[in-house]
């Protein structure tokens, strides 16, 4: 009986080798899923229903906007920068600015390019800037 019980820790440890030995995969072989709905890549067009929703921008400056399907766009908490209408164009995303500042209006089309975008977050760069939004209430 001890000879049985002395064999039994060798004998649960080989098991286990031999288990974590056969559920290695190598990492090379093993399928790639290329779809990935939560994110959407430059390679990939991007579909204008992705950027659909409210951004909340993480900067201190807090320019939060929406984007709305019909392709218009609103500021959400900016008094004097009132965004008007959106397009995208491959990874390029426009926002039409109407400026209501200093007694003057003016419009302007503010040009985007989409760094990253999944569905919780997008990076948008402008020259040396890159601006960093979450999405509301995803």
């Amino acid at each position: 009986m001890k000879s049985a019980l002395k064999k039994t820790p060798i004998i649960i440890g080989l098991s286990l080798c031999c288990l974590i030995a056969s559920c290695n995969v190598d990492q090379k072989k093993a399928p790639v899923n290329k779809e990935n709905t939560s994110t959407q890549t430059i390679a990939t067009p991007i579909s204008k229903e992705f950027l659909v929703g409210s951004w909340l921008d993480r900067s201190p400056a807090a320019l939060h906007f929406t984007l709305l399907k019909d392709g218009t766009a609103r500021s959400d908490n900016m008094r004097t920068l009132l965004y008007t209408h959106w397009t995208l164009e491959g990874n390029t995303l426009s926002l039409r600015a109407k400026s209501i500042g200093n007694g003057s209006e003016s419009t302007s089309d503010e040009v985007y390019t989409i760094k990253e975008l999944t569905a919780h977050k997008m990076i948008l760069v402008h020259g040396a800037t890159e601006l960093v939004f979450v999405k509301k209430g995803v």
